[in-house]
């Protein structure tokens, strides 16, 4: 049975949401507005928690399952804070390995970039360390995961020039020597 109405509304945006993503796992709930702010609350009854403040307008917004909270911000911004707020990590512009960023999907412990040149990234979380990179024929536009029972097995990566990659989550995860 489908509820008539709503079972929560989520109160604290003064802006444009641009991004919402959840993680049933941690009771958590993460959404993302033009105005550079994050909000935080539970699943399970609506409740606010908090607010991460962001120097850009957030474009793209993930959790994982450890509670990382990453957010993309600008077109080269990647910001990666605990679950309580804390920023643990940042990668921009200034750093050679960030190039545009088109879309980001969480993978356990690894964050996978998709970027407008073409190339597929994979970040250890904790550290933002890249440990692959993965050319594609086109600008990549969307990224998602393929869930055979009870594990991920397959990325699908939607590429510009109409066409969609499938890649194993096993090469993804191979370390390269970059």
């Amino acid at each position: 049975n489908i509820p008539s109405k709503c079972i929560h509304t989520l109160y604290g945006h003064d802006s444009e949401i641009s991004s919402v993503c959840v993680c049933v796992e941690l009771d958590t709930i993460v959404t993302a507005s033009i105005n550079s702010i994050i909000n935080i609350y539970t699943l399970v009854e609506g409740i606010y928690m908090h607010t991460l403040n962001t120097e850009q307008p957030v474009n793209c917004l993930k959790i994982n399952c450890f509670g990382h909270i990453i957010s993309q911000c600008g077109s080269r911004n990647i910001d990666v804070y605990s679950i309580n707020g804390r920023h643990l990590y940042s990668l921009s512009n200034n750093d050679k390995e960030v190039s545009q960023v088109n879309c980001m999907e969480t993978l356990e412990d690894y964050l996978i970039v998709g970027e407008a040149d073409g190339y597929l990234k994979v970040y250890e979380v904790y550290n933002m360390k890249l440990i692959n990179v993965i050319p594609l024929e086109s600008s990549i536009l969307y990224i998602t995961l393929f869930n055979n029972l009870s594990y991920f097995s397959h990325i699908l990566v939607a590429l510009e020039n109409s066409k969609i990659a499938v890649l194993t989550v096993d090469a993804i995860r191979k370390l390269q020597t970059l």
